[in-house]
């Protein structure tokens, strides 16, 4: 579970993940910047966070979180803003389709 709104429609940095063998899910390192919207995509064992939204404020950051190390690694930002965009790896690419600006 990454970024979204909380009950107040603000966004969110909090991340979650499943732990399938004790069954339960635990909080890892927060984004650097909250947002809703973001397109999210796992690609060489790493989670790669793409745009996004804060407070109707389109986003074209990209972060990667490695689970080993559990940091964020800030990457070079999209050519353009996205949000509820799509994304997939094919080969060494990442992919971002569709989605608003």
């Amino acid at each position: 579970v990454v970024g979204g709104l909380d009950g107040d429609y603000r966004p969110l940095a909090t991340v979650q993940r499943l732990d399938p063998r004790q069954g339960a899910w635990e909080e890892v390192a927060p984004l650097s910047t909250p947002r809703a919207g973001a397109c999210a995509v796992v690609a060489g064992g790493r989670l790669y966070v793409l745009g996004g939204e804060v407070n109707g404020q389109a986003l074209n950051d990209a972060q990667r979180y490695d689970p080993w190390t559990q940091r964020w690694e800030i990457l070079p930002d999209m050519r353009a803003a996205r949000i509820r965009a799509a994304a997939v790896p094919a080969g060494s690419y990442l992919f971002v389709l569709g989605g608003l600006d």
